[in-house]
């Protein structure tokens, strides 16, 4: 998987170590925030996705696990871990101490392209494809913990914006019944009281313009038609996290 330029990025070089070369750069979660990587700076940023010799990728979703513990030795200055298959067979195993190249050799860095004899055409060695594919790989597996993690928020947050609506409205609900109650004794009291009144005073003062009851009403009225928007937006953004469950990181070959 090579990512080229998102719509919504601006720059094209390598966020951590501004490379310009966008042929080899990938779309990865890198400390909080989404970016674009260099196959050196992902493999150097995720030592312990990878065997640092044959360069495959330990994926714990996938066949390609992490090795046990009796098959892998672990570089004793970064989390690298390498396969006991992958070492030479002079090596006594487990009695060395064993350093990852990259430890041992920091200035070489990865992915480090050559130049042909004529100077201008690039050399891409089958070790670099191993590099290339492997990057490619973390930062797939990456994307999809990312978009595993989105989607299982992005549902909490809606089952907790579903119950807040159903509690709300049943606030609202219960509001309207004690106020009609309320209606009822007023306008009971006002019969009882408007019988000598002179002038035939109208007892249906609850529903003249302005009174507090009408008020009241129009605002319940109002907030409910809030509520079945919001209802609405719920919805969509439900279809949406459905949607979501079978996104995939885009591939460009």
């Amino acid at each position: 998987m090579i990512l080229s330029k998102a719509p919504f990025m601006e720059t094209r070089d390598c966020q951590v170590c501004n490379s310009m070369d966008p042929i080899t750069l990938h779309n990865i979660p890198h400390r909080g925030a989404f970016a674009l990587l260099c196959t050196a700076c992902v493999l150097r940023h995720n030592p312990g996705s990878f065997c640092p010799l044959c360069f495959d990728v330990y994926d714990d979703t996938a066949n390609n696990k992490r090795p046990a513990a009796h098959s892998h030795i672990v570089c004793l200055r970064c989390p690298a871990v390498v396969h006991a298959a992958c070492l030479p067979s002079t090596r006594s195993f487990p009695s060395f101490r064993y350093l990852c190249p990259q430890c041992s050799f920091p200035s070489s860095p990865f992915f480090n392209f050559g130049r042909s004899n004529a100077g201008s055409t690039t050399v891409f060695t089958r070790d670099l494809a191993k590099q290339l594919l492997c990057a490619a790989k973390i930062a797939s597996v990456a994307m999809h913990q990312a978009a595993a993690v989105a989607r299982t928020v992005a549902e909490q947050k809606v089952r907790e914006a579903l119950l807040a609506r159903q509690r709300a409205k049943e606030a609202i609900e219960r509001v309207a019944h004690l106020m009609a109650d309320q209606q009822r004794e007023d306008e009971s009291d006002v019969d009882d009281g408007s019988s000598g009144n002179l002038g035939g005073t109208s007892s249906n003062w609850g529903e003249t313009e302005g009174s507090p009851w009408l008020i009241k009403m129009t605002a319940i009225r109002i907030i409910a038609s809030e509520f079945q928007k919001m209802a609405f937006i719920t919805a969509k953004v439900f279809n949406i996290v459905q949607d979501l469950s079978g996104w995939t990181p885009r591939k460009c070959l």
